[in-house]
């Protein structure tokens, strides 16, 4: 889980390999694929709004 403090912002090793995605069968890679996907489709969508960056 992802806490808004940024004492807990970050997940631990065993979170990460224990993620949702992971318990549905989604492979690591297929899971890191996905995440950047949706990383640069928000940026270009910012770019597209002409939104500070």
């Amino acid at each position: 889980m992802i806490y808004t403090t940024l004492d807990n912002f970050y997940l631990t090793a065993e979170q990460l390999e224990d993620s949702p995605s992971r318990q549905d069968g989604i492979t690591a890679d297929d899971e890191y694929r996905a995440r950047v996907f949706g990383c640069e489709l928000i940026q270009e969508a910012g770019m597209l709004l002409k939104l500070p960056q």
